[in-house]
């Protein structure tokens, strides 16, 4: 937390640097001014009727999930609703970390276009941060933005636990096991295995479902699985897979993978606002994955696959030039396979297993991706393993697997 709220002051003196010239007024106040003009604010959001609810959070992870989850609360309602979440124990430059990172993300009209439930939302920091407390206000729905979201809301099937899980379990034997995606993963319900020597032992793999379709619940449930997986013993509990709503019958697939892209990049996002990808690793799936749609196309993107282009030098800078020369072009392509799931879905995953487990063969190396561009890249063995296994096994076969998967979340 130390370090990322100093990484975020450094980044407010650069901006300031840059020409910015105002001055906060809070830093001429005493800390006893500041106490007694915060209690003011409190008491006068009290009297106009917003509920002040006290959060006894003190990490990241829990406060991003008494945030989601408040947000949530407010997004059931059609009409304009406001609360206040007052965080005793969260620095207010962490607090701001957090609002000043939604407020650029509301002026992004990429990742907003995908996200109509969340233009409702304005998030800022009482009296400018002369306490630890943030204002959360929900505006009543445009017409434009509620018919997107009650499209995708309505679609969105009922959730049923047993199929849901049943489904993501034959996924992971198949795929994950089957097709040795993860080599250290032997059992759907248990993992890792063969690093006992490395100081990692078994443990149960928790599957998390996440019934509603809408962004706050996603995010609310993302990060209760976080501060599950943090308070857990890594000896009782390995990773965890949450699973969200399938992709209903019928639907755009287009604009289910656009949808999907940018909640995963969220995901991500808000996973490294306080560097939480240090403790925690992700991987994000999807029926209709698809690495050519991920935005950015020819860079690495956190929790997603190697760009498709980048594939055939990382089997030649792996060792397998035959392979590199022949397989062509739709048979690299069903790399996606790995990251088709019955339903949409992140994997959770410690650290430390990925760390346990690297070899240096998939260790980070500098990649000739040709016409003088080199970048750095990692995992070249394992993925160069599982482009070609898949691309042997050709999609047909790979398709009537997954379909069958589908089915069974019905």
């Amino acid at each position: 937390l130390q370090a990322a709220t100093s990484l975020h002051k450094n980044r407010r003196r650069v901006s300031l640097a840059a020409g910015s010239t105002e001055n906060n007024p809070l830093d001429e106040m005493s800390e006893e001014r500041k106490a007694n003009l915060f209690q003011f604010l409190l008491r006068d959001l009290e009297v106009e009727g917003v509920p002040l609810l006290g959060c006894d959070a003190d990490q990241p992870p829990t406060l991003q999930a008494a945030l989601w989850t408040t947000m949530a609360e407010l997004s059931e309602k059609d009409g304009e609703d406001k609360a206040c979440l007052v965080l005793e124990s969260i620095p207010v430059d962490a607090l701001r970390i957090f609002v000043d990172d939604f407020v650029i993300l509301k002026t992004q009209p990429r990742l907003m276009e995908q996200l109509p439930e969340l233009g409702r939302f304005s998030l800022s920091l009482v009296g400018k941060g002369v306490g630890p407390a943030i204002l959360i206000e929900c505006a009543e729905w445009t017409e434009e933005d509620k018919q997107k979201y009650f499209n995708i809301r309505n679609s969105s099937p009922e959730p049923n636990e047993l199929t849901w899980q049943a489904a993501m379990k034959t996924f992971v034997s198949r795929m994950v096991i089957g097709n040795e995606v993860c080599p250290h993963t032997q059992d759907n319900s248990v993992a890792p295995s063969g690093l006992e020597d490395r100081g990692v032992a078994p443990a149960p793999i928790a599957y998390r479902l996440v019934g509603s379709p809408n962004i706050c619940d996603i995010m609310a449930g993302f990060w209760n699985c976080m501060c599950e997986l943090l308070a857990v013993p890594e000896d009782q509990l390995s990773s965890t897979i949450m699973c969200l709503p399938p992709v209903p019958e019928g639907a755009d697939a287009t604009a289910a993978h656009n949808r999907f892209s940018v909640v995963a990049e969220l995901i991500s996002r808000f996973l490294f606002l306080y560097r939480g990808e240090d403790v925690l690793d992700l991987w994000h799936m999807h029926p209709l994955y698809d690495r050519d749609m991920i935005f950015p196309t020819d860079k690495p993107q956190h929790g997603h696959l190697p760009p498709t282009g980048w594939l055939r030098p990382m089997l030649r800078a792996a060792g397998w030039t035959n392979e590199a020369e022949s397989i062509s072009d739709e048979q690299l392509k069903l790399q996606n396979y790995q990251r088709r799931s019955p339903l949409p879905a992140v994997v959770i995953k410690r650290v430390t297993q990925l760390e346990a487990a690297a070899t240096p063969e998939n260790g980070m190396m500098q990649l000739d991706l040709g016409n003088g561009r080199i970048e750095v890249a990692s995992g070249l063995a394992t993925y160069s393993k599982n482009t070609i296994r898949l691309a042997y096994e050709g999609e047909e076969v790979l398709q009537q697997a997954l379909a069958n998967e589908i089915e069974m979340t019905k």
